[in-house]
């Protein structure tokens, strides 16, 4: 799993490539666990390049996305592989995590 941030203006973009899985976690979770008692910025989420995401993976969006309305900060996915796409939906997410 690679992991980018970009700032641009009021805005956090994470570009995440590879497997989101629990293997490989620890990295993002830091992050996450950073940007949530941090960030006063919207976040956008490039899930484009990522091959899988596990529970885990699914979770750390969830407790990002609960962090940002919490703020009354914006969060949405503004990109994911068709993979994820499919596994955010059967899992009834991909709406709530798309369009937040």
């Amino acid at each position: 799993m690679k992991i980018q941030v970009t700032e641009i203006d009021n805005t956090t973009l994470i570009n995440i490539s590879g497997a989101i899985e629990t293997a490989q976690i620890k990295e993002l979770s830091e992050l996450v666990d950073s940007l949530c008692e941090s960030s006063d910025k919207d976040l956008e989420i490039d899930l484009g390049n990522a091959e899988y995401i596990d529970s885990t993976g699914i979770s750390i969006l969830l407790k990002l996305h609960k962090a940002q309305k919490q703020r009354d900060l914006k969060f949405s996915i503004v990109e994911a592989s068709e993979r994820i796409t499919s596994l955010l939906s059967l899992c009834s997410l991909h709406e709530t995590l798309t369009n937040s």
